[in-house]
């Protein structure tokens, strides 16, 4: 369940978009670059897959690659339960992401799943990301500075001597 969490998120942090016709529709607002994408919820259920499908789509990948990787099952997003699970959802993902519930009643067919990326929130959490992790990985903090470091005067080392570039943990 984790890792479906951060695949969905890691997904949803993107703005372009592409329509399907196997029940995922990507749209995209040429105005402010808001993503929406819908997807079937046969029974109430919205399927993982299709969720993330939807979501890659969002981002211009190929969704197909995605097929067997997440689980099986799905959210429920009709009742009681899909209440509740759709709105601790949007607690947790506001401003960026907005998750709704379009009823068979509206739709005039199975219910479906909305899922709407507000481009400008995505964009600030990226940021805001970004910076965290550059912070914490930063030889010193405050510097600014994040990435590979030489030494001072390493350009005055011998051509004829090997450059050995260690990386912890890989």
């Amino acid at each position: 369940m984790a890792r479906t969490a951060i695949l969905i998120l890691f997904l949803a942090l993107g703005s372009s978009a592409v329509a399907g016709s196997d029940g995922i529709d990507v749209t995209r607002d040429p105005d402010s670059g808001d993503v929406t994408i819908r997807v079937d919820a046969p029974g109430g259920i919205a399927a993982w897959e299709s969720v993330a499908r939807g979501l890659a789509r969002a981002r211009g990948y190929d969704d197909g690659a995605l097929a067997g990787v997440l689980p099986e099952g799905g959210v429920r997003v009709d009742g009681l339960g899909g209440y509740l699970t759709l709105t601790g959802l949007n607690a947790l993902l506001t401003p960026a992401v907005r998750i709704g519930y379009l009823s068979a009643a509206t739709t005039g067919g199975e219910p479906v799943l909305t899922i709407r990326l507000r481009r400008r929130a995505l964009l600030a959490t990226k940021r805001r990301f970004e910076a965290m992790l550059k912070s914490l990985a930063s030889p010193r903090p405050g510097s600014g500075k994040f990435g590979l470091t030489l030494d001072e005067g390493w350009e005055k080392a011998p051509k004829d001597r090997r450059l050995v570039v260690l990386i912890h943990g890989l």
